[in-house]
């Protein structure tokens, strides 16, 4: 957030230089003289132009619909002159014959008068379209020559505007200096903008430690934790590890040992770790949790140096919570007992009795016998804890 906040800064006020120094040209300066040279006249013509452009603009669509109505009318002209010719070729004198099958077609008197009828209808149809075909035509002819006669004014009106002088400004000039002035006020505008955002920022930056400064804390946490690490690997009987990248906490990543010394090496780190924790009044604790502390190939002498180690730095301030296998192999002959590894002698409870200290609660998970027994053991033994559970989760 702070590497964000200072790029963000630098950013802001870079724009606010460039700004400041943009708005310095000269044309800029010029444009905040003149602004109000052709103020009355601009806004006279302003409102003249709205007005006749807005003319204009109907007049156009009035055109525009006339224009439509005219090619619709010449559409229905066309057919009825189809129609009118059709019907005047059709024959009532009984020769008349079918198109498709040369069929006579016979006719009765009503179709006869049918015929004509829709003859007449026809005539009488094509001359109100062609009258109204008139009409439009006039229409759109008188409409063009407003278009024209309104588009004429507008152009005079500006042209001689454009030619007016003003203290030796034209119009020209006017607008390039009224489009400087407003980029001239959005810029000014821009400036206070980001002014008032560089100071916002610059109060979050005040507010937070600087980079260095927290390089300089998280050196105060690496030397109280170095110190516990290399106390604790002493207690551990291992060698003292020299490099930084295995004693500064920002940057343990690995250790550079195996079998069961990397396994106490990375006990002491997390006893360690957890102390240093302890030490800083901010951190909240959570319980202190180890998961299978010994390994199968662990000898003797080293089965004592960890349970003593692990008895001797429990933390005060916290639960602890250390789980370790059994794997006492019972009913074995003298001989056989020689042969067997140390892990395989070792009993829990005696464990706890001579390096734990007292108070401290010992939990079978399988009676010391099942293998994976957590999860492998009966609801029955523990169905009082289930129902409460159950019960706890509705309410």
């Amino acid at each position: 957030e702070y590497r964000r906040l200072s790029q963000k800064k630098d950013r802001l006020a870079s724009d606010i230089s460039n700004l400041k120094r943009y708005s310095k040209r000269a044309d800029f300066q010029f444009s905040k003289l003149v602004d109000e040279t052709f103020g009355d006249e601009a806004e006279a013509y302003i409102e003249s132009y709205i007005k006749k452009a807005k003319e204009l603009e109907e007049e156009r669509n009035k055109y525009i619909k006339i224009c439509n109505e005219l090619s619709l009318l010449q559409n229905h002209h066309k057919v009825l002159k189809r129609t009118k010719n059709n019907v005047k070729k059709q024959q009532y004198n009984g020769v008349d014959r079918c198109p498709a099958c040369t069929q006579v077609l016979t006719y009765s008197l009503e179709g006869l008068y049918s015929h004509y009828q829709k003859y007449n209808d026809t005539v009488e149809l094509e001359s109100h379209i062609t009258e109204k075909l008139t009409d439009k035509k006039s229409k759109i002819h008188s409409s063009n020559k407003k278009i024209t006669s309104i588009s004429q004014q507008i152009y005079d009106d500006y042209g001689v505007l454009l030619e007016k002088n003003v203290e030796g400004i034209t119009f020209q000039q006017w607008m390039t200096n009224k489009a400087n002035l407003v980029l001239f006020k959005k810029m000014q505008a821009d400036v206070e903008l980001s002014e008032n955002e560089l100071k916002d920022v610059k109060m979050k930056l005040n507010s937070m430690v600087t980079e260095q400064k927290t390089k300089t804390a998280r050196i105060k946490k690496e030397k109280v934790f170095k110190e516990i690490f290399l106390n604790y690997t002493r207690q551990l009987e291992l060698k003292p590890l020299m490099d930084s990248r295995y004693l500064d906490v920002y940057k343990i990543n690995s250790f550079p040992r195996q079998g069961v010394e990397l396994h106490k090496t990375v006990m002491a780190y997390h006893f360690a770790l957890n102390s240093a924790i302890a030490k800083s009044e901010q951190a909240h604790r959570l319980p202190f949790l180890l998961d299978a502390i010994l390994k199968e190939d662990i000898d003797e002498t080293n089965l004592k140096i960890i349970l003593l180690f692990v008895g001797n730095n429990l933390p005060n301030d916290t639960q602890t919570f250390i789980s370790m296998s059994e794997h006492v192999k019972e009913d074995l002959d003298v001989k056989d007992a020689k042969n067997i590894r140390a892990i395989e002698r070792l009993k829990v409870k005696d464990v706890k009795e001579a390096y734990f200290p007292k108070g401290t609660k010992l939990i079978y998970i399988g009676g010391g016998r099942c293998e994976r027994g957590f999860l492998s053991q009966s609801l029955e033994r523990y169905n009082e804890i289930y129902k409460d559970t159950i019960d706890i989760a509705a309410n």
